[in-house]
């Protein structure tokens, strides 16, 4: 016992460094327009991508791109989806991932900000008990490959939140290696809800989310259409 007491615990993180994953299936034409084929030029290591959206169901592009997503993902990992607007849950449900799984997290309490950094938080320290909270089970031998996290744009919209946000993001994808997907909205949505863009000011990215956490982000992409959408921020983030 003295042996014991005298022994010194590190954290596994010491000894252990996940595979970082990238999402590495968006191609860019000369416009920034998101395109298919070979034509286009890939919009490489992209750690942390962020969407606009203009509507609260799921767009045919958003549900393209989760799609490619997840096809490019190592088998024997796992995707989460927190839907705060509740429009993933049949996506979740139908979409065939062999040798992968989807946890997806719906509750009223996630349009509390609080509620929501307290379940990542919980993530980062006891995945297995934060994923009990999904849709299905945990299992120790998947690794967390991807978090999609919509819609950002639900909540208070102060820099020291979205920080907070985006640090805690930072830190599962230290410690997970997992990507990471936010959406939120374009300018169309605060004229109709919070009048935000009645100002005069102009956005080079169109939200009204704080710059600071949109250009943490290695991609940002606007839908335009249904099914088109082009890049507006492409280059190197943060790792």
């Amino acid at each position: 016992m003295d042996v014991i007491a005298h022994c010194r615990v590190y954290p596994l993180s010491t000894f252990y460094s996940p595979t970082q994953i990238h999402i590495n299936s968006i191609l860019r034409d000369n416009y920034g327009n998101v395109v298919d084929g070979e034509d286009g030029t890939l919009v490489e290591n992209v750690g942390y991508l962020h969407l606009i959206e203009h509507r609260f169901v799921l767009s045919t592009f958003k549900s393209k791109l989760m799609r490619q997503i997840l096809e490019q993902l190592p088998s024997q990992t796992a995707t989460l989806i927190i839907d705060i607007v509740s429009g993933w849950k049949e996506f979740s449900t139908t979409i065939n991932v062999d040798e992968k799984q989807i946890f997806y997290m719906n509750s009223p309490s996630l349009l509390h900000f609080d509620t929501l950094i307290n379940f990542l938080v919980q993530l980062n320290e006891d995945p297995e008990e934060a994923l009990r909270r999904c849709s299905s089970g945990y299992s120790v031998d998947l690794q967390l490959a991807t978090i999609v996290l919509d819609n950002i744009s639900y909540y208070t919209h102060d820099n020291a939140s979205y920080h907070l946000l985006f640090k805690v993001l930072r830190m599962l994808r230290q410690n997970y290696g997992c990507a990471v997907v936010t959406v939120g909205y374009g300018l169309e949505y605060y004229d109709g809800v919070e009048k935000y863009s009645e100002s005069r000011q102009s956005f080079d990215i169109p939200t009204r989310l704080p710059m600071s956490y949109v250009k943490n982000m290695d991609c940002v992409l606007v839908r335009d259409t249904d099914t088109s959408a082009r890049v507006v921020l492409g280059g190197s983030g943060v790792p």
